[in-house]
């Protein structure tokens, strides 16, 4: 295998390479392909290699990274922080930088940071930051490995899942972690299928790990081995952030942590990098050949006959319209299934409550202050009231973070079956010209809204009646106590029924606005592939002189992508002609501070 700086030397050659594609006319290669060129052989160049920090918020993805650096240097706390995307690389000074996204560039303090990178003090990302670039003398790895915290997925926040999301597509290697609150939700396990389809190099890490017992420990490993879906030999490591970063780095498990960090930068980093790069090159020129084979397949074909394929395109997208229906079918269902798993939820919750918040209402009425029947009466309504709000907000917490988890999964099937509807319109299109679509389509992400706000009316008159008021001494007590029991549960199934009619709306309002996004995408690509078809009709009305012209441009953008491609995988070949001494996807499984590895490591 290459050494580490001869590896990165040979990605400037592929940066060269992809370079070549960012430097093409326009008439030759289409500006999505030149931009997207340009952005990896930058990347390239800059022998950047994207350590990428991915999970659910709140899992201590910042604190990690801050005890790699030996101080707290990226702000972390209770709330999600983390908005933006931030770049930690070796400097030999402590800096930051602020890039916008309209281009601009502005030197800041490093206690300013905060003000950019979190939802607090930029909500929704008013200040317009595209990253947030640090340097720090004390990153333990060599200057080109960039470590990249990312929002989390999963918070009320749905603009930071989509970050997340998108920046999966560039990381060269990642760190996947999980915590013990509740170790890998349904939008985890999403997230992580999304992952593995664009990162080769995972590694796993259960953080807090201090907070349970050892028994605990081993347990929960096995359950993220298995639920996760990990491989014998994937790499998992159980360590405390917080622990490694009071300790100045010199935690046990954290020291094992960062060693095999270490083992891998050196050994693996290069070769991974590079083939990243070129699986990277590989899906640009793939979504531009097909763009380019449409056009070249039908500038071949007389007027008449390129027509009559026109019209059977437009026939076979008819034909896919019971598939468009049965995709909406589907949008519908996933959104009745998660209304009615609320709703079970939430009436199973009434009834676990009722006893233990009637209890808590008469235990506070009978100390309730002593002064008239209508001033205890009083008294009594506002702990009643009280109590119930207090109940259900905690319910109506429960209720969003169930949407947020819940409402992500069940989109990911109807993105999934969305980008197979999409992909089935390109597969139509190149069916008729005798070529292939690409055959990965990435899923569509659908998003949730920002926020997800179920307001439960106030409490109407429990009716205690003016009858009661009338009784004599210990009877008004126990008449009192009598309806307060009656009208606990009464309330609180009142008020599940506000919050499931509240629920509801949100999922309407979100199924309209899925099924709006999926309806926009597929205009577009269908109009993207008519006007392909259409210029290429326009050629055959033109001279022949313009019509062999053309064709010319078209063979050289194939001509480039080919040579690019050739030379991007022979670049790669020289970074693997050696096999490994450490396997890429081997496994360290702490055991009370001990790493084991497979014989052979």
């Amino acid at each position: 295998m290459k050494s580490f700086s001869e590896g990165f030397n040979v990605a400037g050659k592929l940066a060269d390479v992809i370079q070549q594609l960012a430097d093409a006319p326009e008439t030759v290669l289409s500006r999505e392909c030149r931009v997207q060129a340009a952005a990896l052989a930058e990347k390239c160049r800059r022998h950047l290699f994207y350590f990428v920090f991915l999970g659910q918020f709140k899992r201590g993805k910042t604190t990690l990274i801050n005890s790699l650096l030996g101080r707290p240097l990226l702000p972390s706390g209770v709330l999600p922080l983390t908005a933006v995307v931030t770049f930690v690389r070796r400097g030999e000074r402590t800096g930051a930088r602020v890039h916008r996204l309209g281009g601009e560039v502005e030197e800041i303090r490093i206690e300013d940071i905060p003000l950019y990178v979190t939802e607090t003090a930029n909500p929704n990302n008013r200040r317009q930051v595209a990253s947030v670039e640090v340097w720090a003398d004390t990153v333990p790895f060599a200057e080109n490995i960039c470590l990249v915290d990312t929002p989390g997925i999963g918070s009320l926040y749905e603009h930071n899942t989509r970050l997340a999301y998108e920046f999966v597509q560039r990381a060269d290697a990642a760190v996947f972690v999980v915590s013990p609150e509740s170790p890998l939700t349904v939008a985890e396990l999403e997230f992580l299928e999304h992952v593995r389809r664009h990162v080769e190099k995972i590694f796993f890490v259960l953080n807090k790990a201090d907070q349970i017992s050892s028994a605990e420990r081993e347990q929960l490993l096995t359950f993220i081995q298995q639920a996760g879906g990990l491989p014998a030999e994937g790499k998992l490591f159980a360590l405390s952030a917080q622990r490694a970063l009071q300790s100045g780095g010199q935690d046990r498990d954290f020291l094992v942590f960062r060693q095999a960090l270490e083992e891998f930068f050196e050994q693996h980093s290069a070769q991974l990098f590079v083939r990243s790069s070129v699986a990277a090159l590989r899906r640009i020129v793939d979504q531009e050949r097909m763009r380019l084979e449409l056009e070249r397949q039908a500038l071949r074909l007389d007027q008449d006959e390129l027509n009559a394929r026109i019209a059977r395109i437009e026939e076979h997208w008819k034909q896919l319209e019971l598939r468009r229906t049965e995709v909406g079918y589907i949008l519908r269902g996933e959104m009745a299934a998660l209304e009615q798993a609320m709703w079970s939820g939430l009436q199973q919750w009434v009834e676990e409550q009722r006893y233990d918040c009637a209890r808590e209402v008469l235990e506070k009425a009978r100390t309730a202050p002593a002064g008239s029947r209508q001033q205890r009466v009083a008294s009594i309504e506002r702990i009643l009231e009280e109590t119930l709000q207090r109940h259900l907000q905690q319910w109506q917490q429960r209720v969003e973070e169930f949407f947020r988890q819940e409402g992500a999964s069940r989109l990911a099937r109807f993105g999934r079956e969305a980008a197979e509807f999409v992909a089935a319109i390109q597969a139509a299109a190149a069916e008729q010209f005798g070529f292939s679509a690409p055959a990965e389509v990435p899923a569509e992400r659908f998003e949730l809204p920002e926020g997800v706000f179920i307001e439960v009316d106030r409490l109407v008159n429990w009716g205690l009646g003016r009858w009661v008021m009338l009784l004599p001494g210990s009877w008004f007590d126990r008449a009192l106590e009598a309806r307060l029991a009656e009208a606990v549960p009464t309330e609180l199934r009142r008020a599940a029924g506000r919050l499931r009619e509240a629920f509801g709306e949100q999922l309407d309002r979100l199924q309209r606005q899925c099924w709006e996004e999926f309806e926009r995408r597929v205009g577009e690509t269908q109009q993207a592939i008519r006007e392909v078809l259409e210029r290429a009709r326009s050629r055959h009305a033109a001279a022949s002189q313009l019509r062999q012209q053309r064709e010319k441009e078209l063979a050289a953008a194939e001509d480039l992508l080919e040579k690019a491609m050739q030379a991007g995988q022979a670049i790669e070949e020289t970074l693997s002609t050696q096999p490994a001494q450490w396997p890429i996807n081997d496994e360290v499984r702490l055991q009370e501070g001990n790493s084991v590895r497979p014989s052979g490591a």
